[in-house]
Parts: structure tokens; sequence; C-alpha cells
């Protein structure tokens, strides 16, 4: 309810005059971003309501880190440019489907690393062409939260598959890969110029609790994003844990209300204080 009344202001409060500043970019997390509708719901909570993400035919759910290196894939980045002069910020969430179609609890630490280096090296050559297409451009690295297949395998069929695959890996198996791997990219562009990494491990953890455990709501941490001085990033929530299941609607992908979480932690580390110098 809270992320549909949200909605609605976006709608119906924001100035007729709005203008596209940002481009989400990326697989089905950013998909539902748009779907939902989620930063431009935050962006109005924040007072930005005359700023608008889209994201359309940038957004494609299935997509991966190495389709998003491809020409094809590459051009509807620039078309999208192209059609609208006002984007100064590239919204990107890639790597996930790449983890879990390689990754499995039983592949030993060498054939570990040579997967996450091919991820981070997948995603930096995507943050690296976006940069090139505008010398002002801006690109926002929005990672993941932890997934959950024990409870959520019965909203799609596809999801057993994929966990058996993976060797049934344990909320801690998985959870511990899926944060090793996202640290390596953030690793890789931290401190980088235009680039800007947000961490999201633990965030519905610590946002929503976990209530069939008897967790309450912010009495897990929230997750540490990266400092100055190259300071490593920090999984908040339970590594131990699946994914919040009240704010998923299947193993992988969170609900309206998830997404609005997400997208508000993106608003409140980087969106607002962007907005405010660049109004």
């Amino acid at each position: 309810m809270l992320v549909s009344l949200l909605s609605l202001m976006a709608l119906f409060s924001a100035p007729q005059n709005t203008e596209d500043r940002v481009l989400v970019v990326g697989d089905s997390w950013s998909a539902y971003t748009v779907a939902y509708d989620s930063l431009n719901a935050s962006f109005a909570s924040f007072g930005h309501g005359d700023k608008r993400a889209i994201g359309s035919t940038t957004a494609i759910g299935g997509s991966t880190a190495a389709d998003w290196t491809t020409p094809s894939y590459q051009q509807l980045i620039v078309n999208a440019l192209n059609v609208n002069p006002d984007l100064e910020v590239v919204h990107l969430t890639i790597g996930g489907n790449d983890f879990f179609a390689g990754w499995s609890v039983s592949m030993g630490a060498a054939a570990e690393t040579a997967l996450f280096d091919q991820i981070a090296d997948d995603v930096e050559s995507v943050v690296d062409f976006i940069k090139a297409q505008d010398p002002q451009l801006q690109v926002l690295l929005s990672t993941y939260d932890y997934p959950n297949f024990d409870e959520m395998l019965s909203a799609n069929p596809f999801y057993q598959f994929l966990w058996a695959a993976m060797g049934f890996p344990t909320p801690l198996e998985l959870n511990t890969a899926a944060a090793r791997s996202q640290r390596l990219i953030g690793k890789r562009l931290v401190g980088t110029d235009r680039v800007h990494v947000i961490h999201h491990f633990g965030l519905l953890h610590f946002l929503r609790g976990y209530a069939s455990k008897g967790i309450a709501p912010r009495s897990l941490p929230k997750p540490r994003q990266w400092g100055k001085g190259g300071k490593t990033p920090a999984a908040g929530g339970d590594l131990s844990l699946n994914g919040t299941p009240e704010w998923m609607f299947d193993a992988i992908h969170l609900d309206a209300t998830g997404y609005f979480w997400v997208a508000q932690h993106c608003t409140a580390l980087f969106y607002d204080a962007w907005f405010k110098a660049h109004p």
C-alpha cells in the first residue's frame, strides 16, 4: 500500500516539466525497478518529483553482464541517450544472472575466482562503454539483496532447477559467494571517475527483520558501504538467512515494496544529493 500511494504521489504531484535524468539499464532487477516506478516514487518522496527515471528499452529481464558487452545491447544504451539528451546518470544493475548461471557450491576456488573475474571484467567493460558516451555521464551501480530458494520456490518452478544446478547451496553458502562476487566488482569500480556503487546486501533484513525467525525490523545491521581509502563494504542483515520473504515474489526478485526500499537506499545515498547539486 505504501508503494502504491507513493507511486500515485509521483504521478500526480510531479510538475508538468519533468526531466528524464536517469536511464535504468540492466537485468530483471532493473526491469522491475522500471515496471514498479520505484525510482520515481522514491524521487518524489525526497522532493524531486520533477526528475524522472526511464528504462523501458534498456532494462531487460534475463540479460547478463556479458550480454551488455555486445554491440546489439550497447546500441540500446546509445539510442536511449541520443533520444533523451537530459540524461545524466545511468542506473546499472547487472551481473546477477552471470553469477547464477555459472556458480555452484561444488566449484573449486580457482574456478570461482575465474568466474568472478570474468563477471567483474564484463561489468567494468560496460561501465567504461557508458562513460565513453558522454564526458559528464555518471554511472550508479546498484547491487542486489539476498535470494530465497528455500521458501519461495513454489512461485516459479524454474528456480527449482536453478537451485539444483547450483548444488542446493545453503543460504550462508549462496549469500557469501554472491557477496564476494559483488565486492570484487565494487573493488574494481569504487574510486574511479564518475562511478558510484551502492551495496544492498542485507538491506531488507535490516528494514523488515525476519518475522518467522522472531527478528524485529532494524535489529540486524544495515549494509556498510564502500568508504574512504578503499574500505570494503560489509553485508548487512544475517548471511545465514534467506532473503526477506514478505518483500519477495519469487526466489530472486523483490515485490514492489522491496524495490521501493532499494530505490530509497539509492536516493538517500546518492540521488538526493545529486539532484540538489544539479537541479
